[in-house]
């Protein structure tokens, strides 16, 4: 079990981001989320609400907010447009944070989001730690040890916890994410210590997937390719640069490259790469690995050397006809 709160105080963070509006805007850029509400509850050492930060971003990738995200949160252009620009926002995250804390967030989507965001402004990350996934505590704890996918009202519920502000605005999310981890931490603290999910929680044990994101100097595709030091295969469950099977490939209809590598300890595992441009015009590497199983490197190889065959399509409408 993460031990939260002992020695340093928790961030409890949580984004709400806009996309592109359909063709509307036609850009280029790879930057497809773009952050326009940052919110942040600071729990101390007993886990108590010790401070609280909101502020609403401008974006620029994608000015118009989609009308699912504006449904969905309430927020509006003309609020956007007051906001603040992501670079500054970001500087007074970072202040707010300070130096030594345990990043929390609900799920695991919100730090690549930071991430990519920061990477796109071209702004330093070292300052940012791994983050401890309330989810996933919540569904090792309540859902019998196994991980699931579970919103964060219905956790709430489960809990009996009271829906103070409305969902889906930063603040609001990350506040009743903070109210979520205390009573987790409650939890935790009254099993025994050899419970098997306790150990699971642990991020030490726990790690199955490893990521990465890093800005390059690089402005075309064919000199980043090129750059053979970016394209290292860290085991996701040691760390440790694996063995590659074979050369590269773009997957299909996607921008992304995958390659498959072998650990000697913990066997076989998967690599994808995603480059994506930055507000300079340089290119950033999203890298992460996950295990994988013989076979799927094996189907990997198949495909390489041409000996993979695709299954045969289906006639929909010769076999509806068969079946009348």
């Amino acid at each position: 079990m993460p031990e939260l709160g002992k020695e340093h105080s928790v961030i409890v963070l949580d984004l709400e981001w806009n996309q592109r509006y359909g063709r509307q805007q036609g850009l280029t850029t790879s930057l497809a989320q773009e952050i326009v509400d940052i919110g942040a509850v600071k729990l101390d050492a007993s886990l108590r609400v010790a401070g609280q930060f909101q502020v609403s971003v401008k974006p620029v990738v994608h000015p118009v907010m989609h009308r699912h995200v504006r449904r969905l949160t309430g927020i509006s252009d003309e609020e956007c447009r007051e906001g603040w620009p992501f670079l500054e926002a970001g500087e007074a995250l970072k202040a707010f944070c300070g130096e030594h804390f345990i990043l929390c967030t609900w799920g695991p989507d919100d730090f690549p989001v930071l991430q990519r965001n920061l990477a796109y402004w071209m702004a330093p990350q070292d300052w940012l730690p791994h983050p401890v996934d309330a989810q996933r505590m919540y569904s090792l704890l309540q859902c019998d040890g196994k991980i699931r996918q579970v919103s964060l009202q219905d956790a709430m519920g489960t809990l009996q916890l009271p829906l103070e502000f409305p969902s889906h605005r930063a603040l609001h999310d990350a506040y009743h994410t903070a109210q979520v981890v205390r009573r987790l931490h409650a939890i935790a603290a009254s099993l025994p210590m050899d419970d098997s999910r306790l150990r699971s929680m642990n991020p030490a044990t726990g790690q199955t997937e490893a990521r990465s994101l890093l800005v390059t100097p690089h402005r075309s595709i064919e000199t980043l390719l090129a750059d053979k030091t970016l394209f290292s295969l860290p085991c996701p469950g040691c760390g440790e640069p694996g063995r590659p099977l074979s050369g590269r490939r773009h997957i299909p209809d996607k921008r992304m490259l995958e390659q498959y590598a072998a650990c000697e300890h913990h066997g076989y595992f998967r690599a994808r790469f995603l480059p994506q441009r930055t507000a300079e015009g340089t290119l950033s590497l999203w890298a992460w690995a996950a295990p994988a199983t013989k076979e799927q490197a094996r189907l990997y190889l198949n495909v390489l050397t041409g000996q993979h065959t695709p299954p045969k399509r289906r006639n929909r409408r010769r076999g509806r006809e068969n079946r009348a």
